[in-house]
């Protein structure tokens, strides 16, 4: 089966239901792929705020969009952007 998130393979765990073996590689993509998006939507906050004197759009830096930035991602930034742009 594919993982739902990255896309990646995921081979069915070997042995019986009952086994106790370690955590597969695919149960920790989830949490490595959230913590990229939330690290991407932080650089991208910054690298909007350091291009603000050119394109004219500056997402004031406070815990509002700290959280956005860093739960949503990307898109997250992407729609702080458009709020902005559409509102101010």
């Amino acid at each position: 089966p594919r993982d739902g998130l990255a896309g990646r393979y995921c081979p069915e765990p070997s042995g019986s239901a009952f086994s106790h073996s370690k955590s597969s590689p695919c149960e920790v993509l989830p949490m490595k792929s959230f913590l990229l998006s939330g690290l991407l939507g932080l650089c991208a906050l910054v690298l909007v705020n350091l291009t603000a004197q050119y394109t004219g759009v500056l997402i004031p830096i406070n815990r509002l969009s700290l959280a956005a930035s860093g739960v949503l991602g990307v898109p997250g930034v992407t729609l702080m952007v458009l709020l902005n742009t559409i509102l101010l």
